[in-house]
């Protein structure tokens, strides 16, 4: 398993769920948000103010002996990270909007399109179709990923009540988006107009797992 705290990452081995061991860790980051792995490397979004936000990447492939092995400043304040095939898809909570990042290049991610949507919060991948929360601007956004270079737009919801999207998850074909000023999360169908099918209140300010 692959934890993350504000500047540091765990690597437990929980091959047995009763006894769970701690193999390596890395101090790495300054306020980190968000964690995914791919291959022999894991990639951790930092939200500190840039220039030292980041998304850092570690090597893995030793879990006893973490190692950084590089980091991309490209993004001025990440928050999530999804990667789908050998594409990274990162929000930025500072106006940004959704980055797309190469993770096929042994110089290491390389930046290849963004969506200027704002300031963003999570972001859901399923099929050709990124699914993208800003809990500011009270939309649930629809990307086209098709082109890592060109990405459109191709609807939204926008909340006029005081629903504020900010986690999400898609699975089988639903949406499951948590809101962010209150304890309720919603299910909608991930198709590319998304339509809302329940809205349940679950209590605390419920925090969605990736996946």
């Amino acid at each position: 398993a692959y934890t993350i705290t504000t500047s540091t990452l765990a690597i437990t081995n929980i091959h047995n769920p009763a006894s769970p061991a701690l193999v390596g860790s890395l101090t790495v980051g300054n306020g980190n948000q968000d964690i995914a792995i791919l291959g022999d490397y894991a990639y951790i979004t930092s939200h500190d103010i840039a220039p030292t936000a980041a998304i850092n990447v570690v090597d893995i492939s030793d879990p006893s002996a973490p190692v950084l092995a590089n980091s991309v400043t490209e993004v001025y304040s990440p928050i999530s990270i999804e990667i789908h095939g050998r594409y990274a898809y990162v929000t930025d909570n500072s106006g940004g909007g959704l980055a797309v990042f190469d993770l096929g290049h042994a110089t290491g991610p390389r930046l290849m399109g963004r969506a200027s949507i704002g300031s963003t919060n999570d972001v859901a991948v399923m099929g050709k179709y990124a699914y993208v929360t800003q809990a500011t601007g009270q939309r649930l956004n629809v990307l086209d990923i098709s082109d890592p270079a060109n990405i459109p737009t191709i609807n939204y919801i926008s909340y006029a009540d005081a629903f504020e999207p900010n986690a999400i998850v898609a699975q089988g074909g639903y949406l499951y988006v948590s809101d962010a000023a209150s304890a309720s999360v919603q299910t909608l169908s991930a198709t590319t107009t998304p339509h809302v099918i329940s809205t349940k209140s679950v209590g605390g300010i419920p925090a969605l797992p990736d996946g």
